[in-house]
């Protein structure tokens, strides 16, 4: 008999119908370890309208139901302890099939040293004698470690999900490594895969259940639950760009096949799709990869989810044209920003304040550019940009949701007392309510945000106005480098920088403890004013 709350009701904020239902007592603490809910499970009908609710309901509680008894299923299995030899054969498996993904095209050598440098600094190091300590993995690495196990048709036990998040972290580390040297053209032996233990130590898996009747599970169920899973809203008016493409690439796969189930995929029609791509001369190898990829990722989520028994799209990625070695990025000279901001004093409306904000603060193009009149608070008399993404429904009408790259990133910089002489102060006052900072840049007309008009807008500006050809600047970034050389000169303590920049400060246990320097506005304005400006501004 089906439980209470399974007919459709309205969401209090967005109006949209919604099915919920609700997760008996015994079964809570598995639901939070594999949902991220504790009392209810809820999906979205995608609809206003009460009789095309009524007429969707059947269908979405059907995926409840698939959702309520994967929790049964987790909750009453016994757990499997996997041996220490085992996590790391299991860490080996996905060494391997990431770097066969992505070695014949290895990359940017600067993302990489970018992923190790964050991958590292997640691991405590004693800044007076320079040891490392063991890595520690967060919430999100131990769900991050039990949706692999769970790919791989495994249930563990805790410790042993434990101790494969700390072996995927290693293999990260290790994976980065390679992938750098790669990116330089060493294609030498692989120092890190013998370490792995042999495919023969692997746990035996559990054989994947075949459901009779099982009701037909669409892509754009997936790619739905998938968006949902990871923080964009597949029923927002103005939907987020990850969402879009693989919404798009599942329905350019569906006109391939003839139908969008997802139990007849097989891995034969993954690779006929793959292979009609290939033989079209307007796809290009790369185009091709991001396709598979974002297949792979939609269908790993299905997995995960109890929504497919395999993944065809895995380990499908074709080799791309290797691409020329980037050169790393460097920061603006004093020389070259003194002649940016110079002439920047001479322009209007964005170009004029873009350049000094990007420099007085060391923040990204996209968190300034989303920011609002509003975003503009005073601690006293001490003016900071509060750098926020949005909350629920809290974002204006036509704007993208606002994002920002972690948790680190909210913050509040303050405004360094050049930027605020040079009229920014005023300008933002200037500005009517609900006005984006920079209005006269306009929105993506698809997704809503202004970070890739801006970032055109700041390209011309550095390269074709004032003359700066060096690929190793970017013409917005680069301040952000610049601004932490400028740090640096000033002897400013890196817990300092950290709060500023928004980097992630784990060096040592004290960084998690209290509220830390974001919450001390005094201190940052005091740190903020160390900061120099080029001679001749």
């Amino acid at each position: 008999m089906p439980l209470a709350m399974t007919r459709p009701t309205l969401h209090p904020k967005s109006r949209v119908y919604r099915l919920r239902k609700p997760i008996p007592p015994q079964y809570r603490e598995t639901a939070v370890r594999l949902f991220g809910v504790k009392s209810e499970l809820t999906v979205s009908l995608g609809t206003k309208d009460r009789k095309e609710a009524l007429r969707l309901a059947p269908r979405y509680l059907e995926e409840l139901e698939r959702k309520m008894e994967a929790i049964r299923a987790a909750a009453e299995r016994p757990p499997q302890a996997l041996t220490h030899m085992q996590v790391h054969a299991l860490a080996g498996v996905y060494y391997k099939e990431r770097l066969a993904n992505n070695q014949a095209n290895p990359g940017d050598y600067l993302a990489w040293s970018v992923e190790h440098d964050d991958l590292l600094s997640a691991c405590p190091c004693d800044e007076m004698t320079g040891e490392w300590f063991d890595y520690e993995p967060n919430a999100r690495a131990i769900t991050e470690a039990e949706m692999f196990l769970t790919e791989q048709q495994l249930y563990a036990d805790a410790s042993s999900i434990y101790a494969m998040a700390r072996a995927l972290w290693l293999a990260k580390v290790q994976l980065a490594e390679t992938m750098m040297r790669r990116s330089k053209g060493d294609y030498g032996p692989d120092e890190y895969a013998p370490r792995f233990p042999d495919a023969s130590t692997l746990p035996v898996k559990a054989p994947p259940k075949t459901a009779t009747n099982a009701p037909i599970v669409t892509f754009e169920e997936l790619v739905r639950g998938w968006a949902r899973d990871n923080g964009h809203d597949p029923d927002a008016a103005i939907i987020s760009r990850s969402y879009y493409e693989r919404s798009r690439t599942a329905k350019r796969l569906a006109a391939f096949l003839g139908h969008d189930d997802v139990a007849q995929v097989t891995r034969a029609e993954a690779v006929r799709w793959k292979e009609d791509m290939q033989a079209s001369s307007k796809k290009k190898p790369s185009s091709i990869g991001n396709d598979i990829s974002e297949m792979s990722a939609i269908w790993s989520w299905a997995l995960a989810h109890g929504k497919a028994v395999e993944n065809p799209f895995k380990g499908l990625l074709p080799p791309a044209k290797v691409r020329k070695k980037k050169a790393k990025r460097r920061p603006y000279t004093d020389d070259e920003a003194r002649q940016i901001l110079l002439t920047a004093r001479q322009e209007r409306g964005a170009l004029r304040f873009l350049p000094w904000v990007l420099a007085a603060t060391g923040a990204r193009l996209n968190e300034v550019c989303q920011s609002v009149k509003e975003d503009l608070v005073m601690h006293g008399e001490m003016p900071f940009l509060y750098l926020h993404a949005d909350d629920d429904d809290d974002r204006a009408e036509n704007e993208g949701v606002r994002s920002l790259k972690n948790d680190s990133s909210r913050r509040g910089i303050p405004l360094h007392p050049r930027l605020i002489a040079e009229g920014f102060l005023d300008y933002i006052t200037s500005l009517p309510p609900g006005s984006p900072l920079f209005p006269d840049i306009p929105p993506d007309p698809r997704f809503g945000r202004r970070g890739n008009q801006a970032q055109r807008l700041m390209a011309s500006f550095v390269r074709d106005k004032i003359g700066i050809a060096d690929k190793r600047i970017s013409p917005s970034h680069s301040w952000r480098h610049w601004w932490i050389d400028q740090a640096r000169r000033a002897k400013l303590q890196e817990e300092v920088r950290n709060a500023i920049t928004g980097h992630v400060d784990n060096k040592n246990e004290s960084a998690n403890y209290g509220h830390g320097l974001r919450h001390m506005p005094v201190q940052l304005m005091a740190a903020m004013e160390k900061i120099e400006f080029p001679d001749g501004l």
